[in-house]
């Protein structure tokens, strides 16, 4: 194992042919110290902080995921409400989408419309990739006064766009995007925090369960599978104990492998029918807190927040669970965008 204490300190990035992987790091609440770092597959290097080398500006407060879509790469700030649009291959800010409660996630339903989940707004926002701008919005608000549809992940099949419903609710809404109207809704388990889409056309939803003391209660974690044909659920897999909450459902490449997080790292077929017994990967002294896989390689990448107040680190995994290396990148490492 090799840890890089000492990154890349560069002026004038240039990630143009290069492949790799960001990595967002969160930063602490309130403190404005999102930021970005960047792991070159060729070099082996990892450089830290490119947003702010790039544009001589912070990210912002709180970080939580990105995607790459179209050679640009959004960047969703969650608690300064914005989305931040980067040239991936130097990481200048093109544009910015302001105006947004609590952002989670970016869907691109094709080069002129996407979708943006939220936290508290009680909708989905529309915007045009092409023209960097917010065009409208699809209400999720109900009148339940304790679950106000959280949205969270999102992932496509044909048409449909499949959105997880996370803070106090247990819904998965399914929204046409030929149409921009929610047309269903699937009950699972209490809080699914994600959910993919595997080879077999099934969704797979992982539900935390919520926690002890919640105003919604609180109740076993789960893995959900639905068809994504259908709409029904045809798999639930509950966890053993209620102290279980696992999150960061991933899938690899090729769409027949899950990952999760439940403490340790754990691995699964889509073709079975029961959760694994134990994890792929142990935890010894880490504090796992995000999950991906490389999408080419399977290469496992899994962010460690430590003490959530320090630079973190990420460690890459063969796809068997052997450690390869590590490397320190910002403080809580959230998520993880392949650039290839």
């Amino acid at each position: 194992m090799s840890c890089d204490d000492d990154a890349e300190n560069i002026t004038g990035l240039d990630f143009s042919g290069s492949n790799g992987v960001f990595i967002v790091n969160e930063g602490n609440y309130t403190y404005d110290n999102a930021s970005l770092s960047f792991l070159e597959f060729s070099s082996q290097k990892i450089y830290n902080g490119i947003f702010f080398t790039a544009n001589g500006t912070n990210l912002g407060d709180v970080a939580h995921s990105m995607l790459i879509y179209n050679n640009k790469g959004y960047i969703i700030v969650n608690n300064s409400g914005k989305i931040i649009i980067i040239d991936p291959d130097t990481g200048i800010m093109v544009e910015k989408l302001t105006g947004l409660i609590s952002p989670r996630y970016v869907y691109n339903v094709n080069k002129t419309k996407g979708y943006i989940s939220d936290l508290y707004s009680m909708k989905i926002t529309m915007f045009d990739p092409e023209q960097n701008a917010l065009t409208g919005f699809i209400t999720v608000q109900n009148n339940n006064p304790i679950n106000q549809h959280s949205t969270e992940q999102m992932t496509g099949y044909n048409e449909f766009v499949f959105i997880a419903c996370w803070s106090f609710d247990n819904q998965i809404l399914v929204l046409d995007s030929l149409t921009d109207l929610i047309v269903d809704s699937i009950t699972v388990t209490k809080q699914p925090n994600s959910i993919v889409l595997d080879c077999l056309h099934k969704l797979w939803i992982l539900s935390d369960g919520g926690f002890p003391g919640s105003a919604y209660g609180q109740e076993i974690a789960a893995l959900t599978r639905i068809d994504a044909e259908t709409r029904s659920v045809d798999l639930v897999l509950p966890f053993p104990s209620l102290s279980d909450s696992p999150v960061d459902l991933v899938i690899n490449g090729s769409a027949d492998t899950l990952y999760f997080i439940n403490n340790g790292i754990y691995r699964m077929s889509v073709t079975d029918q029961k959760l694994p017994d134990k994890p792929s990967i142990v935890v010894r002294n880490e504090n796992f807190y995000s999950l991906a896989v490389d999408p080419v390689t399977s290469i496992i990448y899994a962010g460690d927040a430590i003490d959530y107040q320090q630079n973190g680190l990420i460690y890459r995994f063969s796809p068997n669970g052997e450690l390869i290396d590590s490397f320190r990148v910002g403080i809580n490492p959230g998520s993880f965008c392949f650039k290839y």
